[in-house]
């Protein structure tokens, strides 16, 4: 039976008196690891609850549409919204309630508010027949 501080072969060197760094380099490795991905995590979590709202530019629609669930135009405007999405109109919907830094960000003076691609807004409850011409002033279809 082999002793503790036994030499299984000629010139190595018994495991307590090698290097430090040789005894603990894959313990090294490994938590350095395992940190890098608990930094991973934490990063993601961290953009997760800073996201920032998405700038018109690179909104998948020219058209924002700004509007509030508490807002009672904005109830009277959704179904016009929905009539024009079905036919084929782009909107970026925005959710002031649920996201109240809209209101600066975005520079919402009311709701329900539609903000261009070129900074145009129409405020204010619109019409089915004014809303499509100004969508199609925009691009948004």
């Amino acid at each position: 039976m082999k002793k503790m501080n036994q030499i299984d072969g000629p010139g190595q060197t018994p495991p307590e008196k090698q290097p430090f760094f040789k005894r603990t380099s894959t313990k090294m490795a490994l938590c350095f690891i395992i940190g890098l991905f608990i930094a991973y995590v934490l990063s993601l979590a961290y953009m997760a609850f800073t996201a920032q709202p998405v700038p018109a530019a690179i909104a998948p629609s020219p058209v924002l549409f700004f509007y509030s669930d508490s807002c009672h135009y904005c109830q009277l405007q959704l179904p016009i919204v929905e009539n024009l999405t079905a036919e084929g109109y782009l909107f970026s919907y925005m959710d002031v309630g649920a996201h109240p830094d809209y209101w600066t960000v975005y520079d919402i003076q009311g709701t329900p508010t539609f903000i261009a691609a070129n900074g145009d807004r129409k405020v204010g409850l619109a019409q089915y027949n004014d809303l499509k011409q100004w969508l199609d002033e925009h691009g948004a279809k």
